[in-house]
């Protein structure tokens, strides 16, 4: 699935950006901010978060701390835009690019899995590409306008 066609099935990502209006939901999850701040310090574990570590239903959002380096840590990505929940958060983030080497805060959502994850190099991470996964996840380009 190309980046374009991404888009059109997930319509909501990078809500709250440009001139569009943010959609409501529901609040991002205290357990995953509190696990960010837990770990604050620990930049090697909130490097290897996966997807995975996020549970909840399709259209569940969590904000979530990424230290600085995550680039260059251990961790695979698989997609583009939209990645398969086996991929590295932090490092997904960096690909995307939501955020920088130096790190930040992003706002993940669950979403369904996608026939087909496209592998492309780009800000310096090559991403995997995967025939079929049951679940993925996004970013939301602005974390501050979600609500």
């Amino acid at each position: 699935m190309l980046a374009k066609d991404i888009l059109k099935e997930f319509p909501n990502a990078f809500a709250g950006t440009g001139d569009d209006k943010a959609t409501e939901k529901e609040e991002p999850d205290a357990a995953a901010v509190s696990l960010a701040m837990d770990s604050k310090n620990n930049v090697e574990e909130n490097c290897a978060k996966t997807g995975h570590d996020f549970k909840g239903a399709t259209g569940k959002q969590f904000k979530f701390q990424c230290p600085a380096g995550c680039d260059k840590k251990p961790g695979n990505i698989v997609g583009f835009m939209v990645y398969y929940t086996d991929s590295a958060v932090c490092k997904a983030a960096i690909h995307s690019g939501i955020l920088t080497a130096e790190g930040g805060e992003v706002v993940l959502e669950i979403a369904n899995g996608l026939e087909s994850y496209e592998s492309l190099m780009n800000n310096g991470i090559q991403s995997l590409g995967f025939e079929f996964g049951p679940s993925s996840f996004f970013f939301h380009k602005d974390p501050t306008q979600v609500t």
